[in-house]
């Protein structure tokens, strides 16, 4: 959980709209709120939530999102997902193989929309004034 918090306040300061959501709790009550337009980015790596990952992944190809699978290459995935693999390492040492691909990630969604991803959205002028950034 710590490493998809982490990923989604990366996505969040590049200017997207993102949500770190344990495995289980996505199937709770957050997935009824997912859209096609939407892009799942599964974190996998060893342990618990990589046994639920494919059927999340399935589900969500299912209402026609897009989907991301951040694993080592050992664990299922949809033949249409996308994958990313990590070096493989015991789970409590994830967050160090996975965020960094993920920050990088991050920056290249930021490019890909055409806005500047050090800049917590300061090129619109609504968030400019506002300067949320330099007051936290």
């Amino acid at each position: 959980m710590v490493t998809a918090s982490e990923a989604a306040l990366k996505i969040k300061e590049t200017s997207f709209q993102a949500e770190g959501v344990p495995t289980e709790t996505m199937l709770h009550g957050p997935f009824q709120c997912v859209e096609a337009e939407d892009l799942f980015v599964l974190i996998a790596p060893e342990g618990a939530a990589r046994e639920r990952t494919p059927e999340i992944a399935g589900l969500a190809e299912e209402v026609g999102s897009a989907v991301v699978v951040v694993d080592d290459g050992v664990g299922d995935v949809p033949p249409s997902a996308e994958r990313l693999m990590v070096c493989p390492v015991p789970e409590a040492f994830s967050a160090l193989t996975c965020l960094v691909p993920l920050q990088l990630f991050s920056y290249h969604l930021a490019l890909a929309r055409g806005t500047n991803p050090d800049n917590f959205r300061a090129d619109d002028p609504r968030f400019a004034r506002a300067d949320v950034s330099g007051r936290l």
